[in-house]
């Protein structure tokens, strides 16, 4: 049983305050408040009744709801998937068909450990785990007649492997369940007692991570070694161990089994490209306000810190916000500045041709064209430097 400081003025964490933005991995390990004081010293005890340990209730509240945050998480996934394919490696999409728990041997007060990310406070497979449901797989079906090819890719003792694993983090927030394990021989296993159907069980609850989850893990080359046939070679390897012996504990009663599922690795792939994407026209945009005089610079700065783009109200806001500084300092709306804003914000969309003619009509009744906000930002403009001093 291991011990930790226990304060008996101190209140009790709210949990859902943190599941999303703080790292639950911390509350785990550091915070566990749910101790007793038996005798004077802190503990996990179970209660007079023995129904249930003391804990059950503490881990079904961390097991309520969803933990870690979306954006934290999805930040960190494409990080790692541009090292893998910057790598040259092999992306692995995965989803855990079975629950999956990982680092049941850490030391914790409720007697199983939880393996948590450092920095996302989400579960996660460490990439030392990611390499041994590979290595172990490998001699599993390999036999004494293990290909000296394969060892070479994991390493062997004292020797430094062709590939290397990642970790294996979740796509999003994950959701975690409570399990039960219930020993029937303890005092045989702990005491080494005679085993007897006379022994009474002692159910043990732990974490474990919801099945349908998914994840992502890859496989690069180390540095100087560039074999796509290899790589590529043990991406399968290690996905078949995925599916066929699982990973982390309690693999022997199912649990820890994966799935490849390509429609994860599709959607990382199109939002990998949609953020180079963006991150292009960024390029592109900094390089523009560069080549651009400051006058233009300032109104392309405000025009994406300010969203202009999203709504034309809030164009037309701060167009009026910039033109009155221009006035305040008796300075004329330049010719570059004036047609960047016929491109950017009055010519868009259904709104081509309003600034050669904002007045336009359409139908029998001779409507306007265009809406009352684009026909006065347009007048606006043109009428900018005719007014100002």
């Amino acid at each position: 049983m291991t011990f930790l400081p226990s304060y008996r003025s101190q209140p009790t964490i709210n949990i859902d305050d943190i599941r999303s933005i703080g790292n639950m991995g911390l509350y785990f390990n550091k915070f566990a408040d749910a101790w007793q004081w038996k005798k004077g010293f802190p503990a996990f005890d179970p209660p007079p009744d023995r129904v249930e340990p003391g804990y059950r209730s503490w881990l079904a509240r961390l097991a309520a709801g969803a933990v870690g945050n979306d954006k934290a998480i999805s930040e960190a996934s494409a990080r790692l998937l541009d090292l893998i394919l910057q790598c040259d490696g092999a992306v692995l999409g995965l989803q855990n068909e079975s629950r999956f728990v990982s680092g049941t041997g850490l030391q914790h007060p409720t007697e199983n450990g939880f393996a948590w990310h450092p920095t996302l406070g989400v579960p996660y497979l460490p990439s030392t785990g990611v390499k041994g449901t590979f290595a172990s797989y490998v001699y599993e079906c390999e036999g004494p007649e293990i290909d000296q090819e394969l060892l070479n890719l994991s390493g062997e003792c004292g020797s430094v492997g062709t590939v290397q694993f990642t970790d294996m983090i979740p796509l999003g927030p994950v959701k975690l369940a409570v399990e039960v394990m219930t020993p029937h021989y303890g005092e045989y296993y702990q005491k080494g007692k005679t085993p007897g159907d006379w022994m009474s069980p002692v159910p043990i609850t732990y974490l474990a991570v919801e099945k349908n989850q998914k994840w992502i893990c890859g496989i690069i080359p180390v540095q100087g070694v560039r074999n796509r046939h290899r790589i590529e070679e043990a991406a399968t390897i290690l996905s078949d161990a995925f599916r066929d012996n699982g990973a982390g504990a309690k693999t022997e009663v199912g649990f820890g089994r994966f799935k490849s599922d390509e429609s994860i690795l599709a959607g990382l792939t199109s939002r990998r490209i949609a953020r180079m994407e963006l991150q292009a026209a960024e390029a592109s945009r900094k390089q523009a306000m560069q080549n651009s005089s400051p006058q233009l610079a300032s109104l392309m700065q405000r025009y994406h810190s300010d969203n202009w783009s999203k709504d034309i109200q809030i164009a037309k806001k701060g167009l009026e916000g910039f033109l009155m500084e221009l006035q305040s300092t008796q300075t004329k709306l330049e010719e570059d500045s004036s047609q960047w804003i016929r491109k950017s914000i009055i010519e868009t969309g259904k709104n081509a041709g309003a600034w050669d003619n904002p007045r336009a009509t359409k139908g029998r009744n001779q409507k306007l064209k265009y809406s009352k906000t684009i026909v006065e930002l347009v007048e606006r403009i043109k009428g900018f430097n005719q007014t100002a001093p």
